[in-house]
């Protein structure tokens, strides 16, 4: 057991021991809407509709973060060079711009396809030092 000093506006202690009180599966990925911590096929094409949303011809893979929907979030049809800050973004979302990416888009692809020996999974766990901060369930 250990003492963690977080220091912020007013100094807090947390004691932590070899095993967390913390559940790492407490934490879902936006992508998983049913909550089982894996990534299904209608879960994956959600993230891919998102990524490809178009402001003209142009894809920027723009979404907003609105209460009530499956996951969460709906598509925004913004210009590719708008910015907005958000209360909350996608866990794909790594770069927090409110835009899911090509490359945001393949990470979710990636997690969706990890195998259990022959047997797709899609499962994944919160994950530390990661680029979004999830990981394949090991």
């Amino acid at each position: 057991m250990g003492l963690v000093t977080i220091s912020r506006a007013k100094d807090t202690e947390v004691r932590a021991g070899p095993r967390s009180a913390v559940d790492p599966l407490a934490v879902r990925h936006s992508a998983d809407t049913n909550g089982d911590f894996k990534r299904g096929l209608s879960e994956l094409l959600r993230v891919i509709e998102f990524s490809n949303t178009r402001a003209g011809s142009i894809r920027t893979g723009a979404y907003l973060a609105v209460t009530g929907t499956i996951d969460d979030v709906l598509s925004d049809l913004r210009a590719a060079s708008a910015s907005i800050t958000l209360s909350r973004y996608h866990s794909a979302d790594s770069d927090r711009d409110a835009k899911l990416s090509l490359s945001e888009l393949l990470r979710v692809i990636e997690r969706y396809n990890l195998r259990g020996g022959s047997v797709r999974t899609g499962k994944s766990i919160k994950g530390l030092g990661t680029i979004n901060g999830f990981s394949g369930d090991p």
